[in-house]
């Protein structure tokens, strides 16, 4: 089942709050995240609001619709954010909420959110449900590539590890699954290509900006990886890549977000 975490705070409280414990509290919550993410049980992190005072209320007045400064609560505790949790039953998503130092701060209400609802809705809106994009690949030692990719900031979902594969959190929807040569062949009649020597596949990864691409080439670089040919800028774009520890190609692209593609004919 997936509960929506509303998250709720004194903002008066927060803003008399040093920086320091500010700073303090924020990473204390950013890594609680990290762990129910890693668990699988953080499905949609959703967003952290700006305060209070930004917000406009509608309401309807029986003639027309007012707009009035300001949330509708009139409370202290104000709405600070929101995000998913999967979880087995409302008890389940009470124990995991129950650890997360956000709680220092101000309550969560947690909801069950309308599935049945959320269902008619794509009906009718005829949306495809979302796919899950598993890239699969073969490596010849498990714990080294772990180890390879942890040091590049990837993370590793525990329900799917043992000793013959891993599950590589990328995105939200996106993994990349480590197996071992003996298991990979498992999935295959064919030969197992070296891609130390063959292109086997190539895994291309989008950057939020051009540093993070040199970024992620630098820690590769570091970690044992290298990589088989120099940035190209585009202008529009900027693409950079390296070879992992077995030789498969990741590249990586960052795309200039004021692009615009001209137009066909145009």
């Amino acid at each position: 089942m997936r509960f929506l975490c509303l998250g709720y705070a004194e903002e008066a409280v927060w803003e008399a709050m040093p920086k320091g414990e500010q700073d303090t509290l924020v990473e204390a919550c950013f890594a609680y995240d990290e762990i129910m993410h890693k668990n699988g049980q953080w499905v949609d992190a959703g967003n952290a609001l700006q305060p209070s005072g930004t917000a406009k209320t509608l309401r309807w007045n029986g003639e027309r619709v007012v707009v009035t400064d300001g949330p509708f609560a009139e409370t202290k505790e104000q709405l600070g954010g929101l995000g998913t949790v999967e979880a087995r039953d409302m008890n389940h998503a009470i124990e995991i909420l129950s650890k997360h130092p956000g709680l220092r701060f101000g309550p969560f209400e947690i909801r069950p959110v309308d599935e049945a609802m959320n269902k008619r809705y794509a009906e009718r809106q005829k949306l495809p449900k979302p796919r899950k994009i598993f890239v699969n690949l073969s490596v010849k030692d498990l714990n080294r590539s772990i180890a390879f990719f942890t040091k590049l900031g990837f993370t590793f979902n525990p329900q799917f590890t043992d000793e013959t594969a891993t599950c590589m959190i990328v995105a939200g929807d996106i993994f990349v699954m480590l197996l071992t040569e003996a298991k990979f062949q498992e999935f295959t009649p064919k030969a197992i290509a070296d891609a130390t020597k063959t292109s086997e596949v190539l895994v291309a990864i989008s950057c939020e900006d051009r540093s993070e691409v040199d970024r992620l080439v630098a820690a590769a670089k570091a970690a044992g990886g290298s990589t088989y040919a120099d940035a190209r800028d585009y202008g529009f774009m900027y693409q950079h890549g390296f070879q992992d520890l077995d030789g498969h190609i990741w590249e990586l692209v960052w795309m200039d977000p004021q692009f615009v593609p001209p137009q066909a004919g145009s």
